[in-house]
């Protein structure tokens, strides 16, 4: 047996295969079952009595032993399974969009700016100083320059009042006529001229006394006159 195997060693030294793994694999096993199913050496350990004694290998197997012959078995490689060949995708077909230049807008031309013509710078009026006008001073009245008061008939049963006065010139003068019989107006005035002599006239037709009284300029004046 081990003869066997050295010799498949031996014939296949450096080329063992599968198959003659698997030989060497049973001869080794076959070899074993021999040995163990051998007779006992003499030589060995004494057996006491009741004591199991392990089985030992003390001799070859006998030749006439019948090894089983081992078929060569040929090792089959799986088939190799293809593998999908992927589709191709195309991709798609890009269309180019076309840019489109914006249209310029024109720029709006700047409104001209007018500079105002400027107004004429008018010439100030010379100010004019008002000319004083002189305040007319009242002159007194003398004492004999006193009103005087007379009476003259014009007919019909009518007599006519005077008050003669002499004052300033410009002077205003205004006197009442109160009495009996006054048919023209009460209230007489004037004014007096350069020559300052003033005369305010009534008319009467009644007889009896008449009184007078009124101002000149600023001063009271008075008269007295009786119609016969």
């Amino acid at each position: 047996m081990r003869q066997r195997i050295s010799g498949l060693l031996k014939g296949h030294a450096g080329q063992i295969n599968p198959g003659t793994a698997f030989k060497i694999g049973l001869l080794t096993a076959g070899l074993a079952l021999a040995v163990g199913c051998g007779s006992t050496s003499t030589n060995g350990p004494t057996q006491t009595p009741g004591e199991t004694v392990p089985n030992v290998v003390t001799s070859e197997p006998p030749e006439n032993t019948v090894f089983p012959t081992f078929t060569n078995t040929p090792f089959t490689l799986p088939s190799s399974t293809p593998f999908p060949t992927p589709s191709r995708t195309p991709f798609p077909t890009l269309t180019p969009t076309m840019f489109v230049v914006p249209t310029p807008t024109p720029i709006a031309t700047p409104t001209r700016f007018v500079v105002p013509t400027p107004f004429p710078t008018a010439s100030p009026t010379p100010f004019r100083t008002p000319t004083p006008t002189a305040i007319a001073t009242s002159t007194p009245i003398p004492s004999q320059a006193a009103p005087v008061m007379t009476v003259a008939s014009i007919g019909s049963g009518q007599s006519q009042v005077h008050l003669d006065i002499t004052v300033a010139s410009g002077t205003s003068v205004s006197a009442t006529l109160s009495g009996p019989g006054v048919v023209s107006a009460a209230l007489q005035t004037g004014i007096a001229p350069s020559s300052g002599q003033v005369r305010l006239t009534w008319t009467v037709n009644a007889s009896g006394s008449y009184v007078a009284s009124g101002t000149a300029g600023s001063v009271s004046i008075s008269g007295n006159a009786s119609v016969q």
